[in-house]
């Protein structure tokens, strides 16, 4: 301040940027004054658990910041700012033993517990997505939540934990979307009919059908569970003497109801135009161990 903007003819930007300054250290309070006075509900999608610049290579320039290797970021924000007062260690680390311990709503601290969302002027108001570049175009479930806090369906994280989890691992579909879907489908306008590409030509129908319905089995499961594990398989089977084969689903879940999985099955069942579903149910004991 004194070195740039002490000088003769910067007495006008001298006085902005005070005055941006002090808005910055009153931002909690007037934001809370908002909701309290007026009722302006305010809400925080937020990406983290990323040093600056650290995957994305339009943001290489931000990796010489001096801070760089100490915040928790999305690559171009802290996390600090992007909720509004949580509190956090830098990417890759986590809070020590004696904070957890001496935390008093452990819930709000993120499951690499690199972030506490307890000092956030909003805590369950924050939703975050952990290893998530700065842009949430390609992350379909960020932008679903989006558009149902913008329609009040969901107005808190205890709404609808099941569906839209405070706590979220980053997803990308831009290269699937934009690069190899168009390119097989090119690929298939293109050879389509050539004896010579038959079997390529049938590969790439496959390869779009497989990728189109993990992302569509996905979209259901992050709707009913909030969270899936889904390991790809192939099925046969023989019926009247004729051998058939198909691309499976082999979905994991934990933690949840037969209710629950027989409501998912059924969106599942419209959606990839299957007669049934095959359900097994066992028996086991689910710890999300983290070393100590």
């Amino acid at each position: 301040r004194e070195r740039y903007l002490t000088k003769p003819g910067y007495e006008r930007v001298l006085l902005e940027a005070d005055r941006n300054y002090q808005s910055q250290l009153e931002l909690t309070d007037t934001l809370k004054r908002l909701n309290e006075e007026q009722g302006i509900e305010f809400y925080f999608i937020s990406a983290y658990n990323l040093k600056f610049g650290e995957i994305t290579g339009d943001y290489n320039i931000f990796k010489f910041l001096y801070s760089a290797a100490r915040v928790n970021s999305d690559e171009i924000i802290h996390i600090e700012s992007t909720t509004v007062g949580a509190t956090s260690v830098p990417a890759g680390y986590q809070f020590p033993q004696s904070y957890i311990d001496a935390c008093k709503t452990p819930e709000y601290i993120d499951p690499t517990r690199s972030v506490d969302l307890s000092t956030a002027a909003f805590p369950n108001h924050c939703w975050l997505f952990s290893k998530q570049k700065h842009e949430l175009e390609w992350n379909n479930t960020a932008l679903k939540l989006a558009f149902a806090l913008a329609k009040g369906e969901v107005t808190d994280v205890t709404d609808c934990p099941d569906v839209f989890p405070q706590f979220n691992e980053g997803r990308n579909l831009k290269d699937l979307r934009r690069d190899y879907l168009p390119q097989m489908e090119e690929f298939i306008d293109q050879y389509d009919g050539s004896g010579q590409y038959a079997d390529y030509v049938t590969r790439a129908r496959d390869y779009i059908t497989e990728a189109e319905a993990m992302e569509r089995a996905r979209d259901i499961l992050m709707e009913h569970f909030g969270g899936y594990t889904i390991q790809e398989a192939h099925g046969g089977w023989e019926y009247e003497g004729t051998r058939y084969q198909e691309y499976t689903i082999v979905i994991y879940l934990s933690d949840t109801n037969l209710d629950a999985v027989h409501a998912a099955a059924k969106d599942m069942i419209r959606v990839f135009n299957q007669s049934s579903v095959l359900i097994q149910t066992n028996s086991t004991v689910t710890e999300f161990y983290s070393g100590s």
